[in-house]
């Protein structure tokens, strides 16, 4: 590769990484402290009997997460919801879907 080609690339791209970081930094911005311990102290409470799948743990978690995605106005992967069920062993869960676009 020439000297020419790579310092083009590596003038169009440079100012690709700088935008994306701005965007990471942001993101990392918006975590507060408070609120991810809320969150961790919330899932890890006794309240959710460790959140076994299938069970009533399990699925008082999976409610707790589907509400945060909604207040967070993060949509459903899917037209019929955030849920997406399936059976292992004779055992119904599910999975928690949701899109952020971009």
């Amino acid at each position: 590769m020439s000297r020419l080609t790579i310092t083009l690339t590596a003038l169009l791209l440079f100012p690709l990484a700088l935008f994306s970081q701005k965007h990471i930094e942001r993101g990392y911005s918006t975590i507060l402290t408070r609120d991810a311990r809320l969150f961790v102290e919330t899932l890890a409470s006794d309240s959710l009997q460790g959140r076994d799948a299938g069970d009533e743990g399990g699925r008082k978690a999976a409610e707790y997460i589907v509400s945060l995605l909604k207040q967070w106005g993060i949509k459903p992967s899917d037209k019929d919801g955030y849920l997406q069920p399936f059976t292992v062993d004779g055992c119904s869960m599910n999975n928690i879907l949701a899109v952020i676009p971009g």
